[in-house]
């Protein structure tokens, strides 16, 4: 992965794609103000996206070389860019091999897990560790018979998360 990839990656996370001008033109189009996305406005801080972006790409021979839980970790050295971004760059970098972290999509895996119904209530804690990642994905394998869900899959378990209070 290089540092345009990498552009791409957190540019699809934070939806800054324009998927309609990328399908006209046949090639990658972000939206106009993508710029002022690479500092991400998150809850508490903005960490500097394109920081992370050119560290990431000048160290991606000795990241590729790390186990997943290594990778994981680089997040604590990225400027304060969580854990989600971090797995996002994780299941580009593996292929898909590491399912992506949402927050709606935990949602509904826990609800399923716990038989909920659409509509109740349903507690999932902040991701912090690899640890709670490795339960997500271990819930993920039981549901969908893989870890490797494909993106239709991916995108079911987003759409029903949204069915339930937090």
């Amino acid at each position: 992965m290089n540092q345009q990839d990498l552009k791409f990656v957190f540019g699809w996370k934070l939806g800054q794609i324009d998927h309609q001008a990328s399908e006209h033109k046949q090639q990658v189009v972000y939206k106009s103000d993508w710029d002022q996305h690479l500092i991400a406005g998150m809850q508490f801080t903005s960490p500097d996206l394109s920081s992370a972006i050119s560290l990431l790409a000048a160290q991606m021979s000795q990241i590729q070389t790390l186990q997943p839980e290594a990778i994981f970790d680089l997040h604590h050295k990225l400027n304060d860019i969580g854990p989600v971004y971090i797995l996002t760059f994780l299941f580009f970098l593996t292929h898909g091999q590491w399912p992506i972290y949402d927050k709606y999509a935990a949602i509904a895996v826990e609800a399923i897990t716990l038989g909920q119904v659409p509509g109740s209530k349903v507690k999932v804690s902040q991701l912090s560790s690899w640890r709670g990642y490795t339960k997500f994905v271990g819930k993920i394998s039981w549901i969908c018979g893989s870890q490797n869900i494909s993106r239709e899959q991916d995108q079911a378990l987003w759409a029903y998360g949204h069915f339930f209070e937090t």
